[in-house]
């Protein structure tokens, strides 16, 4: 799953001003099968199993309601991300799904 926001689809995912004029800082947080990635345009800050934690992972973050759309607790993952620079809407970008995961944490670079 991957967005494709360009030239006003953001507006079905949230609501806002898709205008270049306009920018705003976005936060986000994702749910998803637990043997998905997620990605944005934010840094992950914060990944967290319910396998391992369990139905408190998702009260925590405030999506129990999220458990109706799957018997096992434990099937989901939480992904929350670093609030971005001010960005345009249509620039925002969330992805997810079974992809592999390469990463370099050298600080030398932008990740």
């Amino acid at each position: 799953m991957y967005s494709q926001f360009e030239a006003f689809h953001c507006l079905k995912v949230f609501p806002c001003f898709d205008q270049p004029n306009l920018k705003a800082k976005m936060t986000l947080t994702v749910t998803t099968p637990h043997e998905w990635h997620a990605a944005s345009n934010g840094i992950e800050r914060r990944y967290e199993s319910a396998a391992t934690n369990g139905r408190r992972v998702l009260e925590r973050h405030g999506i129990e309601w999220f458990l109706d759309f799957y018997e096992d607790a434990t099937a989901v993952s939480v992904s929350e991300f670093e609030q971005t620079p001010r960005i345009s809407t249509y620039l925002y970008a969330i992805c997810a799904g079974p992809y592999a995961v390469y990463r370099d944490d050298d600080s030398m670079y932008v990740p």
